[in-house]
């Protein structure tokens, strides 16, 4: 089993009192984004700072509540980013741009299985 440091626990117990609110905030913006989006594109809609939203990501894909889609966006780092969904969510409008129906199409077969 991993050790952890003392510092790295003091962490975790003050941040713990906000995970929850954090988390519905993250769900909330995807909710808002439609088709899924990347940490930045969920920080932007959400009001968290992006190191808030990609803490959390992780943790809500353990709890049911996102999934990795398996596509990716290009970050402002010009690095790959997943793209995340939240279970159960399906875009409500025709996606417009290749990426779009890429997303939308990849969701639709996740959200099937």
């Amino acid at each position: 089993m991993r050790q952890h440091k003392p510092t790295s626990k003091a962490g975790d117990e003050h941040i713990k009192p906000f995970k929850p609110n954090h988390k519905q905030k993250i769900l909330e913006g995807l909710e808002r984004l439609r088709i899924g989006g990347t940490f930045e594109e969920i920080s932007l809609v959400c009001g968290l700072k992006e190191p808030q939203v990609w803490k959390r990501m992780v943790d809500l894909k353990n709890d049911g509540s996102v999934f990795d889609t398996g596509i990716t966006r290009k970050l402002k780092s010009g690095l790959q980013g997943i793209v995340w969904q939240k279970v159960g969510m399906l875009p409500t409008s025709t996606p417009k741009t290749t990426q779009q129906q890429k997303a939308f199409h990849t969701i639709q077969q996740l959200s099937l299985l």
